[in-house]
This record gives structure tokens, sequence and C-alpha cells, in this order.
């Protein structure tokens, strides 16, 4: 064959080449765009919730110290016993105490004598006036009481730490400061209990008006202050109860030599127990009073314990450079024992429970409008839908758009490799 003929043997071989490769490769291509994974888009269940944590805590609780020195003779409370208001939890031994509380026992005695007998000289006057003190005294504290709640609450509270003795471990209490605002439940509260307050001191004060033309209102009132002055430096000399509550923990001990501002025993109403846990600023706005909370203490995994939102601090605090914001939380009647400082993981409903559609994470797409899945149709071909995505749950994503229960979504593409026919030649 002459070289010219070689030549365009070749040239015809080379276009037969690159033909069949073309043809191999839409092929390919082809495969590759038909061969497609697939999710489903399924229906759940669910309630949006607001989870943090925080601690356990009770109120009111008091810290009672000592109000002069000496030493402790009589204690009638242990931890744990419950007592009523002026009860007298401990004693100072009397002859240890200064002299002039010991005069002021004689003095009291004389001040009563002398109450009595200017009362005695017109009983009625004398109860209808010590009832319009009373009357304006509750007054005062109501109307004390509410003009607080327009300010920024101020307080301590208790968190109980663990530390090592001699002889063991043992909890011991420390003082934590925390300011909140008062929620519009309490203010409601305490408006109906000033109202009431007003009426008392009206009814009181008519009554005391009727009578008033017998003993001289200035001598009961001498009279009645000499009491409380004997009876306040008596006092001294004991702890009192100051509300009815339960004995958390005793400081003194029979014994003890004691002064002024000497711890004796914290006392709190463990009916009122409360938690304060701290909410991210991206959840604040979701959280309002009344909202439902359930709560759990890595000591009591198997407690149930539920609460309700009652307030909310709107000051944000820096932690960690998140902001955070306190949120108060009542708990509700429950038998399981309740731990100050212990921690709380709440978790509070926002909604109740609804249907949200969910989807394999890997099936969200970006694009210019932005994100969407793929959804195919019955007969093969592709519609896009533009979503909006929520809460990641494992491997997937609840999403909101044109979506139903049952669709069938693109998560990716896959590949198949195809070998062309070959034309055989003898």
């Amino acid at each position: 064959m002459k070289k010219r003929n070689w030549i365009i043997v070749i040239i015809v071989v080379a276009i037969a080449v690159v033909a069949l490769l073309t043809s191999g490769s839409l092929k390919l291509a082809r495969a590759k765009s038909n061969l497609k994974e697939l999710g489903t888009v399924s229906a759940i269940q669910k309630a949006e919730i607001v989870e943090s944590t925080g601690e356990f805590d009770v109120h009111p609780y008091a810290e009672l110290t000592w109000e002069t020195s000496g030493t402790v003779d009589a204690l009638a409370v242990k931890e744990g016993d419950k007592v009523k208001t002026d009860d007298v939890l401990m004693s100072l031994r009397t002859t240890s105490v200064s002299a002039s509380i010991i005069s002021a026992k004689a003095q009291l005695l004389n001040a009563q004598k002398t109450l009595e007998d200017v009362m005695n000289s017109d009983t009625a006057k004398a109860e209808a006036w010590i009832a319009l003190r009373n009357a304006e005294t509750e007054l005062d504290d109501a109307q004390e009481y509410r003009d607080s709640l327009n300010q920024t609450i101020k307080g301590e509270r208790i968190k109980f730490v663990t530390i090592n003795t001699p002889m063991g471990q043992k909890r011991i209490p420390s003082i934590v400061k925390y300011k909140y605002k008062a929620d519009a439940i309490t203010i409601a509260n305490a408006d109906a209990d000033l109202a009431l307050a007003k009426a008392k001191y009206g009814d009181a004060l008519r009554e005391y008006d009727r009578l008033k033309d017998g003993t001289n209102r200035d001598d009961i009132a001498i009279a009645q202050a000499d009491v409380d002055a004997a009876q306040a430096t008596v006092d001294s000399m004991n702890i009192i109860a100051p509300f009815d509550g339960e004995i958390l923990f005793v400081n003194s001990t029979k014994g003890d030599v004691v002064n002024m501002g000497t711890p004796a025993v914290i006392i709190a109403d463990t009916n009122h127990y409360y938690v304060e846990a701290q909410v991210d600023e991206a959840d604040i706005a979701k959280v309002n009073a009344g909202q439902s909370v359930d709560i759990t203490s890595d000591g009591l995994p198997d407690a149930k314990i539920t609460g309700t939102v009652t307030a909310i601090n709107p000051i944000g605090e820096n932690s960690g450079g998140l902001i955070k914001f306190t949120v108060r939380i009542a708990l509700d009647k429950t038998d399981v024992p309740i731990y100050p400082g212990a921690t709380a993981n709440v978790t509070i409903t926002i909604s109740e429970p609804a249907t949200h559609l969910l989807v394999p994470l890997a099936a969200v797409q970006n694009g210019p409008d932005g994100e969407f899945v793929q959804v195919q149709k019955s007969e093969g071909t592709l519609q896009q839908v533009i979503v909006t995505t929520g809460e990641m749950i494992g491997d997937n994503v609840i999403v909101s758009g044109d979506l139903q229960d049952g669709d069938q979504v693109v998560i990716k593409s896959t590949s198949a490799l195809t070998i062309p026919g070959r034309n055989r030649t003898n």
C-alpha cells in the first residue's frame, strides 16, 4: 500500500476512536444523571422548647445571727425541724449576758404592768387604739412592699457547698446575691394586699374615733413603746423564728461562746422552692411568665419535678462571652427532696406539640433564592422547593415549605461506570 493510503487509514481510525470515546462519555453522563439517592419527607409531633440549667433555691429564708454576746445554753431545734413564727430556737445562758439585758427583764415586767394599768382604765378604747396601731403598721408595710416592686429587687440566697472536715464531708451554706424585677402576678397580689390593708386601717380608725374620748392616746403609746423596747432587749439573748419554716442548718451548739453577728441558724420556708435558670439571649424572647417547665436533677434521675415561669429579669449578664437572662421558675408541690444549691436542668415548653416535617440534612441545598430541596415527582421529573430549616434531629432537620409527608427528595447523585460497546473486526 502506498504511503498516502496508510496516512488516510490512520486518520480514519483516529476519528473512529474519538467518536467511540465521546459516545461512552455521553452514556456515562446520562447514567450518572439518572441514578439518584432518595430520602423521604416524614412528619413528627414535637413541642417547641427552650432548655437551660440553673440551681434549686428556696424563699423566704433567713440566716439568723446572735444580737449579743454570751454562752449558748439551750437548743430547742435540730436540722430538719419544722418551726412556727416566734418560736424560740435557742437561748444564751442568763449569767453569761450583759447586765443591761438582765435589767431589761425587770424593765419589761414594769412596762407590761404600766401598759396594763393604762389599758384597764378604758379597756375598749385601749384595744381600739392598739388595733389602729397594728392596722397602721400593716398598711405601712404593705405600701412599702408595693413601692419596692417598682424597683429592681435585690437580695441574697443560700447556696450549699461541700467541704472536707475531720468528720468527713459536710454541706455548708454560702450567700449569693441576686436581683430581679417583680412579675405581674406578684404585683397583682401586692396590690390586693395593699387594698385590704387600707380597708382594715379605715375600719380601725373609725372604731378608735368612736372611743377616743377615753384614756389619753399618748399614754398608751408611751407604755407600749416601753414594753417593745424592753422586749427587744430581752429577745436579744434568744434566736426567734421570723416565719414558719424548716431548720436547714444549725451553726451554734450548746456551750459555744458567741458574739454579736455570729451565725446561729438558717431557716427557710420549704413550701416555696424555685429555680433560677440562665437562658441565652437567642431564646429569651420566646420565654414568658406562665409557661410550664419540666425540671430534672442529676442527683434525682427518676424524679418528676414541674414548675411555672413566674419572672424574667430583663437585664442580661455576660457569662463567658454569652449574654444570659435570669428566669425564675416556681416549683409545684412535690414529695421529692429538694436540695438548695443543686443543679437543675430545665425544659421550658414554648408551644404545645405540633406537626413538623423532617427531611435528611443531606437533601438541603443552597441556591440564589436560599435553601431548597429537590422533590422527585411520580413521572420522574424533579421539582425545586424552597424551604426554611429549623432544629436538627440526628441526621435530619425540621423544615417548612411546600412539602408533604412521604415526598421523595434527592439526597445526592451517584455514578456508575458503563463501558461502551465496541465493534470487533476480523
